[in-house]
């Protein structure tokens, strides 16, 4: 059976690289119920953080309350980041 500082070192690892079902961890069998339940709780509330964000988002530019909007919104701002990563490499390369 793994120690609890084992089991928080894992959740802690995942946590900054979710690529993966935590709770079929090699080693962790035991504790399988207890990393699906934590995977579920982490996911819902990093899926609430990001619409809470892009509704803040959609709110901003006069939309409050449409999701859509803020992922639309979201989506440009992206694009035009990588846009102007694109130019200043272009003008580094001279």
């Amino acid at each position: 059976m793994k120690t609890k500082e084992e089991l928080e070192h894992l959740k802690t690892n995942w946590e900054s690289d979710p690529i993966w079902d935590i709770e079929m961890t090699e080693g962790f069998e035991e504790h399988k119920e207890e990393l699906l339940k934590f995977r579920l709780e982490k996911e819902a509330a990093w899926k609430r953080d990001e619409e809470r964000a892009l509704l803040e988002l959609a709110e901003l530019f006069g939309a409050p309350g449409n999701l859509a909007m803020g992922r639309g919104l979201q989506r440009l701002m992206l694009r035009i980041s990588s846009l102007e990563n694109q130019l200043i490499m272009m003008r580094d390369r001279g």
